[in-house]
């Protein structure tokens, strides 16, 4: 036979239960039940997990050694998919959790227990967004030699999350999703020649690597900092300098004008980019072409303001790092 009875508020702590059938005389047999204050989820660390399966870390306010957690709603559906306890630290308030093998890509929301299911933190749920293997690209493959050169993963898989990261050469760095540019980006670290080399890759330049010279890097990518997904060869250029220009000014009329830039260092990126900043507005940036390691050649934008511009270049695209040159371009 059972007994079903609705209990009454009180503090958290162990209460003492016992029964009367005439409401006078009570057992004196009695069970304990423990009285808890609600659990607060407060963090999931990493916020991702491979279809594959994975750990995550979680951190409870109120946490009790009972703790139990599931991941219910979108990829998963409202039935929900019970998680592996693999460690409670009550003192830590923190537990970690196994997320079961082949799950579908997608949002869930991660909930937790610890009356045994009873009663679930539905509302409060923490979000976990399980992804598949990726593929992702680098939008341009080439990056200064003195670091922060700012990069873009693509990949039609990508996803926000907390803990992106990309690991060039022996270095990680963080990485966030931008939907800007519609990706994944992250700022090169600068080269540092202990570097482990990778091979040179078939879209490189034809030449040797040497002291100074061009140096190619593994490039990996880890939305969860433990999985990791391989992108490619990232290619540190060479030490250039941009030291001059021909002709100093523009055609009459403020016409475009073709300009060659001297210099040395230059590679053939594909991404070659000079900027026109004026002394008051927004640069303009244009295309350059490449010419030999010494000449690029540019043409002035059409519509620029009369006045003077400082020229700038950067081998590795618009968002790369970009050298001055000490010559000014006047348009006329």
């Amino acid at each position: 036979r059972t007994l079903a009875f609705m209990s009454p508020p009180m503090p958290p702590g162990t209460a003492l239960v016992r029964v009367a059938i005439n409401g006078q005389q009570f057992a004196e047999q009695a069970l304990r039940i423990t009285y808890y204050s609600p659990p607060k989820l407060i963090e999931v660390v990493p916020d991702s997990v491979p279809i594959q399966g994975g750990r995550v870390t979680v951190s409870v306010e109120n946490i009790l050694a009972s703790i139990q957690a599931r991941i219910r709603g979108g990829a998963v559906g409202d039935s929900g998919l019970a998680l592996n306890t693999v460690s409670v630290d009550v003192e830590g308030g923190t537990a970690e959790f196994e997320v079961p093998g082949e799950v579908q890509v997608g949002p869930a929301s991660l909930e937790i227990s610890v009356d045994a299911g009873q009663t679930w933190t539905e509302e409060h749920g923490l979000s976990l967004y399980l992804f598949p293997p990726l593929k992702p690209t680098l939008d341009i493959n080439y990056a200064h030699r003195g670091g922060n050169s700012l990069k873009v993963l693509k990949e039609d898989g990508l996803f926000a999350a907390r803990s992106l990261t990309v690991r060039v050469g022996n270095v990680t760095v963080p990485a966030k999703f931008d939907i800007a540019r519609g990706g994944v980006t992250f700022n090169t670290p600068p080269f540092d020649p202990a570097m482990p080399r990778a091979p040179r890759p078939s879209w490189a330049a034809e030449e040797e690597e040497e002291e100074g010279g061009l140096a190619y890097v593994a490039l990996s990518f880890s939305p969860d900092n433990k999985a990791s997904f391989a992108v490619g060869t990232l290619c540190y250029l060479k030490e250039f300098s941009f030291d001059n220009i021909k002709p100093v000014k523009s055609g009459k009329a403020a016409a475009p004008t073709a300009i060659t830039i001297t210099g040395s260092g230059f590679t053939d990126t594909g991404s070659l980019v000079v900027r026109f900043q004026p002394e008051e507005g927004a640069a303009v940036f244009e295309e350059a072409s490449f010419g030999s390691e010494t000449s690029l050649s540019v043409t002035s934008p059409e519509g620029l303001e009369r006045g003077p511009y400082q020229l700038a270049l950067a081998l590795d695209g618009q968002h790369g790092v970009f050298e001055e040159c000490g010559t000014a371009f006047t348009v006329v």
